[in-house]
C-alpha cells in the first residue's frame, strides 16, 4: 500500500529560506505584488513588469530555493494583523514498494542551482557529494 511522505525530508521552512534571501519588508512587498497580481488576473508577462527588477530578482530565488526543499508557493492570505502572507504547501510524493524508483527525491533532485556535480546535460555524476553536505564538513 502507498505511504504519503514530503518529497524532500528537510528541516527547513520557507520561512528558514526566506530569512536568507530577503528582508521582512521586501517579503511584505512581494507578497503584496503577488495578491495584486492573482487579483487583477493579467498574465504574469505583463505584470512582472510593474515589480522592480531586484524585488523580482529576489522573488525568483526565493521560489527556487523553496522548491529545492520541497514547497511551492500557493498563493498568498491576509492574517489575523491584516498582513498579506504567502502562503506555501509541502509537495508530497506517493512511496509505492512496488516500484524501484518510488520516493526518491532529494534535496539535489530538486534544485535549480549550477552544480559541478552535474553533467553538460543536467545529469548526476556517479558518487557525488551533494553541496549541502559539504557545508556540513
Amino acid at each position: 500500500m502507498p505511504v504519503r511522505r514530503p518529497c524532500v525530508q528537510t528541516a527547513l521552512t520557507p520561512n528558514d529560506v526566506a530569512k536568507g534571501i530577503v528582508n521582512e519588508n521586501e517579503l511584505d512587498l512581494i507578497a503584496g505584488h503577488v495578491m495584486s497580481y492573482k487579483r487583477l488576473g493579467i498574465p504574469w508577462t505583463e505584470y512582472r513588469k510593474k515589480v522592480p527588477a531586484k524585488l523580482l530578482s529576489k522573488y525568483g530565488k526565493l521560489l527556487s530555493e523553496c522548491r529545492r526543499i520541497g514547497y511551492y508557493c500557493t498563493g498568498v492570505y491576509i492574517n489575523d494583523n491584516d498582513k498579506h502572507v504567502l502562503k506555501f504547501s509541502q509537495a508530497y510524493d506517493l512511496i509505492n514498494p512496488k516500484l524501484k524508483h518510488s520516493g526518491m527525491e532529494t534535496l539535489c533532485s530538486r534544485c535549480e542551482r549550477i552544480c559541478k556535480n552535474k553533467d553538460e546535460n543536467g545529469v548526476f555524476k556517479n558518487d557525488y557529494i551533494p553541496c549541502w553536505k559539504e557545508s556540513e564538513e
